[in-house]
């Protein structure tokens, strides 16, 4: 079984600083889940519709990675699903491509 804490860490640790809302929206996540059961799904849900809220459309890599990271899907397989989408930007700056 898969450790939400331990998940929602990783998916901190590649969102950008700049991201405050996200940020801080998935720390008070953390922060709520302390005295839940591991065995909770409503850790998950909450996370899944937040990351919906944030970015249902991932445009940026490091979007497609907390995807990745958030799934398990490996990142490479993410982006070869999307990839035939005109605004995918997989540049080290992150801009978006409009």
């Amino acid at each position: 079984m898969r450790n939400f804490n331990r998940v929602a860490k990783e998916i901190v640790s590649v969102i950008p600083k700049t991201e405050y809302q996200l940020l801080n929206a998935i720390d008070i996540l953390i922060d709520d889940t302390k005295f839940t059961a591991p065995e909770s799904t409503v850790p998950w849900d909450k996370m899944f519709n937040l990351l919906q809220l944030h970015m249902a459309q991932p445009r940026k890599m490091w979007e497609i990675n907390v995807w990745s990271i958030f799934s398990e899907i490996p990142l490479q397989e993410i982006v070869e699903q999307i990839e035939g989408l005109k605004f995918l930007d997989i540049s080290d700056n992150n801009e978006c491509i409009e």
